[in-house]
């Protein structure tokens, strides 16, 4: 028996326009002179569509960047901006780096954002296709 993944209940679900998760790891950013540690929220293709938000400055995540080998990209809070960049208007396209990989900032998100708690510092995609995130027989 094949069970469903949630790319399957999108496809399947005529009572909402779009179905999307998250799943949250503290990691540590790399970038800067010193380790910080953040709070990671990976999430699912349409997440801000579904949670009806939009960033601040900059945009949401590009249809290529929900894919397993497509663009890196991340979201970073409003306090992290201010943290970290300084309120930085110019922060679009820095590299944070976590692990192994690096991260292009593509947006904040507004001051109000704090969802799924207000310790989350960066939203990255983990896309649906990836070997892990596939679900099987």
């Amino acid at each position: 028996m094949r069970r469903c993944g949630l790319e399957d209940w999108n496809r399947l679900a005529a009572a909402f326009q779009a179905i999307s998760g998250y799943y949250i790891q503290d990691d540590s950013e790399i970038s800067s002179e010193l380790p910080e540690r953040v709070r990671h929220a990976l999430v699912a293709p349409r997440f801000l569509q579904v949670m009806g938000v939009a960033p601040a400055l900059g945009r949401d995540f590009a249809p290529l960047e929900e894919h397993a080998g497509g663009p890196q990209a991340v979201l970073i809070s409003d306090r992290f901006w201010r943290r970290r960049f300084g309120a930085d208007p110019n922060v679009i396209g820095k590299i944070l780096r976590l692990g192994g990989w690096a991260l292009p900032v593509i947006g904040v998100m507004p001051p109000s954002f704090v969802f799924p708690d207000r310790d989350v510092d960066l939203w990255t995609v983990s896309p649906p296709d990836l070997s892990f995130a596939k679900r099987g027989t």
